[in-house]
């Protein structure tokens, strides 16, 4: 299974950017082209759901025929979506190593160690 950040992907958020509204609003198809994959990718309009009723753009993924908002050039596949390209994002633990190491070294010794209270005046147990 390959890492998410070691595959070429194309989100519609990439595709927004590099077209204008009324350009990317008439977009039926698009030609990727990554290190010799090419295929030409289909956009579909999806109402959205809930509260916001506007049109949604979707990829979809030549595999699977499902509406995804990325496509990924997987080495061997071609261009598909995640769950047909198998890739995964990596651990958190991979990602950030420094993050448990300074917790334990910070609080290592605090487990530990005792707080002096103060007696309180509102306390009732003396009485």
């Amino acid at each position: 299974m390959p890492y998410r950040d070691s595959i070429t992907r194309v989100s519609i958020a990439q595709l927004r950017a590099q077209f204008k509204p009324r350009a990317f609003r008439a977009l039926t198809s698009v030609r990727l082209d990554v290190g010799g994959v090419v295929m030409d990718a289909t956009l579909v309009d999806d109402a959205g759901a809930g509260f916001v009723k506007g049109l949604r753009r979707w990829f979809l993924c030549p595999k699977c025929q499902r509406q995804v908002n990325v496509l990924g050039a997987v080495e061997g596949v071609g261009w598909v979506c995640p769950r047909c390209g198998g890739w995964r994002s990596r651990n958190r633990v991979e990602k950030r190593p420094y993050r448990s190491t300074a917790l334990s070294q910070t609080f290592s010794g605090a487990a530990t160690a005792e707080v002096p209270r103060a007696p309180s005046e509102g306390c009732r147990a003396g009485r």
